[in-house]
């Protein structure tokens, strides 16, 4: 399978560990991989190139890293969504991505360490980072514009956020509780 016109969804499968579609270059619609308590790698989906819709990544008890999204550079089409992955440690997939039509919502990933998104040049709504509780690192190096309102708060290890570029937030902005954060470059 290379190419599908609607969704793919992966969602309660309780003992799913690893998902191998290693041609599946195109998704029409929207990705979904939700409550799949033993998935640990999205790997097998880094053939991806294009995903037409929204993408959600929710409530995945050990998955550790957002592979599947490695080689995606625009979200054309919709929001990004990654929110409440117990163990999630890196965000690496999400480097290569330059912008997301919608809005992009990283919230509630206790263990996220850091989150490199040095190639995000846009979001087209809301931007919220929100109660990540051990992310040190957000880079967004290239950052240019924000559609609606932006939201970084409640991590409470941020350390340093990295937005030199920024020229323009459609709504409010706040940055809020960060206890530890001793750099911010706007």
């Amino acid at each position: 399978l290379t190419s599908l016109g609607g969704d793919l969804g992966f969602n309660d499968n309780e003992n799913l560990q690893v998902m191998s579609f290693t041609v599946l270059e195109s998704i029409g619609g929207s990705l979904v991989i939700n409550n799949n308590d033993a998935l640990v790698s999205t790997s097998g989906l880094t053939s991806l190139k294009y995903i037409g819709q929204n993408v959600l990544f929710s409530s995945n008890a050990v998955l550790e890293t957002l592979d599947a999204l490695a080689n995606i550079k625009q979200l054309a089409g919709g929001d990004l969504t990654v929110t409440n992955n117990t163990l999630l440690k890196k965000a690496d997939g999400l480097s290569w991505l330059t912008d997301v039509s919608g809005s992009f919502t990283l919230s509630g990933n206790p263990q996220l360490s850091q989150c490199n998104m040095s190639n995000l040049t846009s979001v087209g709504s809301e931007l919220s980072i929100t109660d990540n509780q051990t992310i040190e690192l957000l880079v967004m190096n290239s950052l240019k514009s924000v559609g609606g309102m932006m939201d970084i708060s409640s991590n409470p290890s941020l350390k340093s956020l990295n937005m030199p570029k920024l020229k323009s937030v459609s709504e409010k902005m706040t940055i809020h509780s960060h206890v530890l954060l001793n750099e911010l470059q706007l």
